[in-house]
């Protein structure tokens, strides 16, 4: 079952590799901004290789498909909660937060459907995920 205006998910799965095709910001009820994410060419310190992108030190980075199967990575550092909109099937995160810093998955009714500590990279099927949060809300 897709979601029309707010979809995503948590169950580990293996991503087959050349999904991604470009790079966008994910979209939240409060327009939170996502950091974008960083050519290949150039490694920042502290960032490790996330696909076609580095996943920068302390952020939490995404990668999942839109309804008409486009591939975008999101990078994520303040701590927010993230409620997706057309995000759909496979996908994946690298939690490369600072060591420990957990992120919390959420279903339809705000239940919790996993968490991420990291340092972790997961497949992800974003299906049954309706929102994120980034590191534990103060």
């Amino acid at each position: 079952m897709r979601k029309s205006l707010i979809a995503g998910g948590l169950v580990a799965i293996a991503l087959a590799g050349g999904l991604a095709t470009s790079s966008a910001a994910a979209t939240s009820t409060a327009a939170a901004p996502t950091a974008p994410a960083h050519a290949a060419s150039s490694p920042p310190p502290g960032s490790r290789q996330f696909g076609r992108t580095y996943c920068l030190a302390d952020h939490l980075c995404t990668f999942h498909l839109d309804s008409s199967n486009n591939g975008y990575y999101n990078s994520y550092y303040d701590c927010q909660r993230i409620y997706l909109t057309d995000w759909h099937g496979s996908g994946e995160i690298m939690n490369n937060q600072s060591s420990g810093t957990v992120t919390t998955f959420y279903g339809e009714s705000g239940n919790v459907l996993s968490t991420s500590k990291a340092y972790q990279e997961v497949g992800m099927d974003w299906d049954p995920v309706w929102s994120f949060q980034v590191c534990p809300s103060s």
